[in-house]
């Protein structure tokens, strides 16, 4: 993204002395395809990720986001660009409510034979 406007629909009183101020433009309610990534033997963890298409008509500006599921906050994650009716994916980081323990590998040892009618 190059160039882009938001229409405010409310008005705000942004001081003008030359520091940085920030606006809620819109608080937008994506539906999030949800799924897992975990890697037992590096990690017990269990990361949340989420899987969004951007069906605004915003433009989403690069740079940090917080994430709510209904009204309870969840993550802060960081967005590139995503152009409106555009797939993005976030990481939403450890899902604390599942622990993951690997099993040891099981080792079977032994001769092998074959099996069938031998020529004699």
């Amino acid at each position: 993204l190059y160039n882009t406007s938001y229409a405010i629909p409310r008005a705000s009183n942004i001081p003008s002395d030359s520091t940085e101020h920030k606006v809620t433009v819109a608080i937008i309610d994506l539906k999030p395809e949800l799924s897992y990534d975990a890697v037992p033997c590096l990690s017990p963890y269990c990361f949340l990720r989420a899987k969004v298409k951007n069906s605004s008509p915003y433009a989403m500006l690069a740079g940090p986001a917080n994430i709510f599921l209904g009204s309870n906050f969840v993550a802060k994650s960081t967005l590139s660009d995503v152009s409106p009716m555009e797939d993005m994916t976030l990481h939403l980081g450890v899902d604390q409510s599942i622990r993951i323990t690997p099993l040891p590998a099981v080792i079977v040892r032994g001769n092998t034979r074959s099996i069938g009618k031998s020529n004699q």
